[in-house]
């Protein structure tokens, strides 16, 4: 049986964080910027672009993926703030709309959604089933 953190790493992983992140802008709710991200979490861009894409936070350090995480808006560490996110997903029913509607929803968000999408199939896949 694993542990309540150990799920929470497994039901957030770095790719569904980036994916998440977003910022208000004028009224409007954007994506944010890598470069912005990295200032927030205070980490090299390099790793942010790294992490974006990762399913999963095997080999990332845990002060990393807290500021990783973080910095998207997702505390890995808050119950209450996860559940908010849990609510905010089953309104949104997987959809991204923050992404859906910017300029690079084909080039830069839909590959990364789909990299998340890919991730989930598997997980289902490898679960036995009950």
């Amino acid at each position: 049986m694993k542990d309540y953190f150990s799920q929470r790493l497994i039901d957030f992983p770095p790719v569904l964080c980036r994916l998440l992140v977003k910022k208000r802008e004028g009224g409007r709710i954007l994506p944010m910027p890598d470069g912005e991200l990295a200032d927030r979490a205070c980490l090299p861009l390099s790793e942010v672009k790294r992490l974006s894409w990762c399913c999963s936070w095997d080999d990332v350090a845990f002060d990393v993926a807290v500021a990783f995480s973080e910095a998207c808006g997702v505390s890995l560490i808050d119950r209450y703030q996860l559940h908010r996110q849990r609510v905010y997903m089953r309104k949104m029913k997987g959809r991204f709309p923050h992404l859906e509607r910017t300029e690079d929803w084909k080039a830069i968000w839909k590959p990364l959604y789909m990299e998340y999408v890919k991730f989930l199939q598997e997980r289902q896949n490898a679960e036995p089933d009950n």
